[in-house]
Formats: structure tokens, C-alpha cells, sequence
């Protein structure tokens, strides 16, 4: 059985299901895989109790990404492994191990070839955390790696990848306020451009003086659709005056708010 937490689910073209978490009271981080009936066909375990495994994307011959972190005593890591689809452990990564180093999500490119995975990393020491986009190729090699400063501290959450390969990256920025961010990357020759980037605070169609990007996920027409969660405000013209909560919001490919759904509590 699984026991512990699970953070992340896919399923196949077959209809098999694919899930990763881990268990703290076991000591374990897992990655296993059922049936369309829910029976177990395998369970990979990692015994180091202290890896964690977040999100999981699948490519097309089914073989299994998954990022996370894991620790060294001190700080933590970023974290990359490759599954096939039996189970077998194909690779894994480790990123910044001399600093504090999180990945939170990952995507692939079209053609399955390259894994982009985001995260926040300490590159400046201890006081300050930058988002970082990094990118292996299918074999686990490191390709290249991008970091985002700020004047205080930026951390990537989510990531998606277009038919056409650009990358899409949401998160949070600490500048004053907290303001929920959403970059468009494309790579040329090998290294990554931005080209556009948005903040959202109150000058802008999301009025709040926390709102947190988590996630963003996009459909067949170009639409992107992001969530996340605000306090203090939130558009007083749509949703009156609440004190915090979450929202799922669509914006145009250019970064600019369609409308937004408040879930506010």
C-alpha cells in the first residue's frame, strides 16, 4: 500500500497511473505505479529519508521525471531522477549542494529531449533566494541554467511548456511587496532569453499586497491559466474586500490578465 504523502499524479495512454511523495515516518520517498483498477504493479523506493519528491512529468515512451530536493545535514538540494516505465532507476541529479537549492516543478520539451525544471536557489548566500531555471538533456546532462535576481528574493514555483517550446515560468517576487510574477522564456542556441516578463500587484488587474503564483498550465488555443493565493485585497472591483485566498486567473500569451476566478475564503 501507499502510505505517507503523494504529491503528484499522471496517467498513461494506457491508463496506468503514475504517483510520487514520500513518507516521513518510513523514511522513504517513493515513485510507483498502478493498473487502471488501482493495483500496484511497482513501487521504486529511495531509502534516504531525506529526499522529497514534488512533481512528476511523463514522456512519450512513458519513462518518468521527477524533481524535488533532498539534504546534506546543512541545507538542502535540488534533485532530478529518471525512471523508465518497469521502475528502474535510470539516473539522478543533484544541484547545489554548497547552498540551498529547491526544485519545484518541471517540464518537457515537445520532442521529449530536454527537462526544464524550476526551482529557488540561494546564489547569493544565505539571505537571498533566486529563481532558477535549469535545463538537462533527456540522458541528464546539464545543458544550462538561468538565474533570476532581485532586490530581495524571487523563488519559481510552476512551469509549462508550449507546442512551440516556450517556456513559461510562474512564481513569486519579493520587492517591497509580494508580487505574484510570470516570465516567457524562449532558448536560442542553447541559452534562454526573456522574452517578457510581468508582475502583478496593486497597479495592475490583480489587486492585492501578497498574491503568490503557484502553478500555470496552458490549453490548444494559446490561453495560459495560473493559480495562486493573495491577502490584504484582491480586486475590489470583482470580488469586494477579502482578507486572503486563492484564485485560478487566464492570461493572454503575452502575460496580460484575461479575467480572473476569485476562490477567496
Amino acid at each position: 500500500s501507499l502510505i505517507g504523502h503523494l504529491y503528484d499524479v499522471k496517467v498513461d495512454g494506457s491508463g496506468n497511473i503514475y504517483v510520487c511523495g514520500f513518507d516521513d515516518s518510513m523514511g522513504k520517498s517513493y515513485t510507483a505505479k498502478l493498473d487502471s483498477s488501482g493495483s500496484i504493479l511497482w513501487q521504486n523506493e529511495l531509502t534516504a529519508n531525506t529526499v522529497r519528491f514534488f512533481r512528476m512529468k511523463l514522456d512519450a515512451s512513458n519513462n518518468i521525471y521527477l524533481c524535488g530536493y533532498d539534504n546534506n545535514g546543512t541545507s538542502n538540494y535540488g534533485v532530478i531522477a529518471k525512471y523508465d516505465t518497469s521502475g528502474t532507476l535510470l539516473w539522478k541529479k543533484a544541484v547545489g549542494a554548497s547552498s540551498t537549492t529547491v526544485f519545484e516543478d518541471l517540464a518537457l520539451k515537445s520532442d521529449g529531449s530536454e527537462i526544464y525544471i524550476v526551482g529557488y536557489s540561494s546564489t547569493r548566500g544565505v539571505t537571498y533566494n533566486d529563481l532558477l531555471l535549469t535545463c538537462y538533456d533527456s540522458s541528464g546532462t546539464l545543458k544550462w541554467k538561468y538565474v533570476l535576481y532581485g532586490t530581495d528574493q524571487v523563488y519559481g514555483y510552476g512551469i509549462f511548456t508550449d507546442s512551440s517550446d516556450n517556456i513559461f515560468v510562474v512564481g513569486v517576487a519579493y520587492i517591497g511587496v509580494t508580487k505574484a510574477i510570470i516570465s516567457k522564456y524562449t532558448v536560442s542556441g542553447g541559452v534562454p532569453y526573456i522574452s517578457w516578463q510581468r508582475m502583478f500587484s496593486d497597479t495592475t488587474d490583480l489587486i492585492s499586497l501578497k498574491t503568490y503564483f503557484t502553478d500555470i498550465v496552458g490549453d490548444n488555443s494559446g490561453s495560459l491559466f495560473a493559480c495562486g493565493s493573495f491577502s490584504n485585497r484582491f480586486n475590489e472591483t470583482r470580488g469586494g474586500n477579502n482578507t486572503k485566498g486563492t484564485f485560478v486567473t487566464k492570461l493572454l500569451t503575452d502575460g496580460t490578465t484575461f479575467e480572473i476566478g476569485d476562490l477567496s475564503y
